[in-house]
C-alpha cells in the first residue's frame, strides 16, 4: 500500500452510490464486482491531487489486498488529509487571521488600563473623604447634642430645695455670665446649734448623719430664716464648727434658721484646649465636649429664660448649637 500512496492522493471507498460509476475503469468496476460479498457495489478509486485519477491496476491490487481494513484506513485518512490540505502551512498565518498585538496596539491598551485605574483610584480617595468628613460631622453633631442634654439636666436641677428665694442677699441658684454658668441645688440640710451674728466667720452646726463625709473646703453654704438669705463657703472644718469666707453679712437666729449644703456645678470654656468642662463642686472641670470654638450663656430673671449658645469646628466648618429653657425650679416665691 506504501508504493501507491503519497502525500498528494487520496483513497476514496464508494458504496454503490449513483452517478459515480463513470469514475471507476471496467477493470476498477469488475475487481469491486469480484470483491462484493453481500450485493453492494464496492470499490476503491484512488485520486491525485496533483494528476486526477491513477490507475485502474493500482486501485484493484489495493482493494484485493485488504478491502474490509483499507476502506476504513482510506476514509479517516481522507478527512484527515482534507483538514491538513486546508490547514495553512508551518511558519505561515492564514489570510485574515492576526498572528498577536502589535506592539503599538499594547502600549495603547496599557495607556488606557492606567487611565481607569488613576480614575478609580482618585474615587475612592474623594469618596473616601466624604466618608471621614460626614462622619466627622455626625460625631460633631452627637457630642454637641449629649453636651447640650448634660446641660439642659443641670439647669433643671437649678435652685431644687432652696426656699425663700429671691431675698434680701441677692443670691440666685442660676449665675450666668458671658462664658460661665454656675448652677446651685440643695444637697443636705442642717440646723444652726448656736446664733449667727453678723460678721461672724464660723458656725456651729448639728451634724446630720451623712453630713461630716461631705463637709470639706469649698463646699458652699446657704443660710437662710426665710426673710434672709446669704450664700458663704467653707474655709475649715474641725468637728461642728465651720469657718466660712466671706463673713456673714446679717445675722441669723438658730431657731428659725436653716442651713444648707449646696451643690454647685460650674460650665465654663477652656480656650487653651478648646473644651467645654463640667466641674462639680471643688472638683477638677471634666470634659464635656472637645472643639468648642465659644460658648456663652444669659439668664433673664424676669422672664425665668434660660438660653446657652455653643459653636463647635468641624474640620474646617463650625457649627452652632443653642438650647432655650425655662428653669422649672426658678422663679418661684
Amino acid at each position: 500500500m506504501k508504493q501507491y500512496m503519497n502525500k498528494h492522493s487520496y483513497i476514496i471507498y464508494t458504496a454503490g452510490r449513483p452517478g459515480l460509476g463513470q469514475l471507476r475503469s471496467q477493470e476498477g468496476t469488475s475487481a469491486g464486482g469480484q470483491s462484493s460479498r453481500k450485493g453492494q457495489d464496492h470499490s476503491l478509486t484512488q485520486f491525485d491531487v496533483m494528476g486526477g485519477l491513477l490507475s485502474s491496476r493500482m486501485v484493484r491490487q489495493a482493494d484485493q489486498t485488504c478491502p474490509s481494513r483499507l476502506r476504513s484506513f482510506a476514509a479517516s485518512h481522507l478527512i484527515r488529509s482534507r483538514k491538513l490540505e486546508a490547514a495553512p502551512a508551518d511558519g505561515q498565518v492564514a489570510q485574515g487571521q492576526s498572528p498577536g498585538f502589535t506592539l503599538l496596539e499594547c502600549l495603547i491598551s496599557l495607556g488606557l488600563s492606567l487611565l481607569i485605574l488613576i480614575s478609580a483610584l482618585e474615587i475612592s480617595t474623594q469618596a473616601r473623604r466624604v466618608f471621614f468628613r460626614l462622619k466627622e460631622t455626625q460625631e460633631s453633631s452627637l457630642a454637641a447634642a449629649v453636651a447640650l442634654e448634660k446641660i439642659r439636666q443641670d439647669l433643671e436641677t437649678a435652685g431644687a430645695g432652696i426656699p425663700s428665694w429671691p431675698g434680701p442677699g441677692n443670691f440666685s441658684p442660676l449665675l450666668a455670665s458671658a462664658e460661665r454658668l454656675i448652677i446651685f441645688s440643695a444637697e443636705v440640710k442642717t440646723v444652726l446649734l448656736a446664733d449667727a451674728e453678723a460678721g461672724q466667720d464660723f458656725l456651729l452646726i448639728e451634724l446630720i448623719p451623712g453630713l461630716a463625709s461631705k463637709l470639706r473646703k469649698g463646699r458652699a453654704l446657704f443660710l437662710a430664716d426665710g426673710v434672709l438669705d446669704q450664700l458663704t463657703y467653707v474655709a475649715a472644718v474641725s468637728g461642728n464648727r465651720l469657718s466660712i469666707s466671706p463673713a456673714l453679712s446679717f445675722s441669723f437666729a438658730a431657731d428659725r434658721s436653716q442651713l444648707l449644703l449646696l451643690e454647685k456645678i460650674e460650665i465654663y470654656p477652656d480656650h487653651q484646649q478648646k473644651i467645654l468642662r463640667r466641674r462639680i463642686n471643688d472638683t477638677s472641670g471634666q470634659p464635656l465636649i472637645e472643639d468648642v470654638i465659644s460658648f456663652g450663656v444669659g439668664y433673664t430673671p424676669s422672664e425665668n429664660l434660660a438660653v446657652v449658645k455653643l459653636t463647635t469646628a468641624c474640620g474646617e466648618k463650625s457649627h452652632d448649637y443653642e438650647l432655650v429653657l425655662y428653669p422649672k425650679n426658678l422663679g418661684k416665691s
